[in-house]
């Protein structure tokens, strides 16, 4: 992990790296280091469809913060297994509604991860569920439902 952290205590300026800050404040840590696949099929399938959990360019994404790094590992557990696995369920479609604390913004692609597992996963059913009902769809091989992942009675029905 890189990157500097610059806190202000009782206004003294103090620079730290994000590693120090985390290190000295939480008991726990796990660091991984890999080489990152510029050639991995699921990172080109994040891009194909705008989806945020990988990329294979650092530019020309419709989100304006920087990827995840879930591709690599996704890829790294599920590449030789992929064209078994049968069901796959996400939690959160993806909203662009203003009005929802974890909307992606204007330019948010919905149910564009949805789509890059039903192409990676040439023989899964995909399931996914959001609080924004106005974003649910229906496609070859996805599902969408409503739910509401702070409420144990959303969970339930679902």
């Amino acid at each position: 992990m890189s990157g500097e952290v610059i806190l202000d205590v009782l206004g003294t300026r103090i620079t730290s790296s994000v590693r120090d800050v985390l290190h000295e404040n939480f008991e726990y840590s796990y660091c991984m280091y890999y080489n990152k696949d510029s050639d991995s099929l699921l990172s080109m399938l994040c891009e194909k469809y705008g989806t945020d959990k990988g990329e294979i360019r650092s530019d020309g994404h419709p989100y304006p913060w920087p990827s995840h790094t879930y591709a690599d590992f996704i890829k790294r557990h599920f590449a030789h297994c992929r064209e078994y696995v049968r069901n796959i369920f996400e939690c959160g479609v993806g909203t662009n509604n203003p009005s929802l604390p974890s909307t992606m913004g204007p330019c948010g692609r919905p149910g564009a991860s949805l789509k890059m597992w039903r192409e990676y996963f040439p023989n899964a059913n995909i399931y996914g569920a959001d609080i924004d009902e106005t974003i649910l769809f229906q496609d070859e091989r996805i599902a969408t439902f409503p739910l509401d992942q702070t409420k144990p009675e959303s969970i339930s029905r679902l």
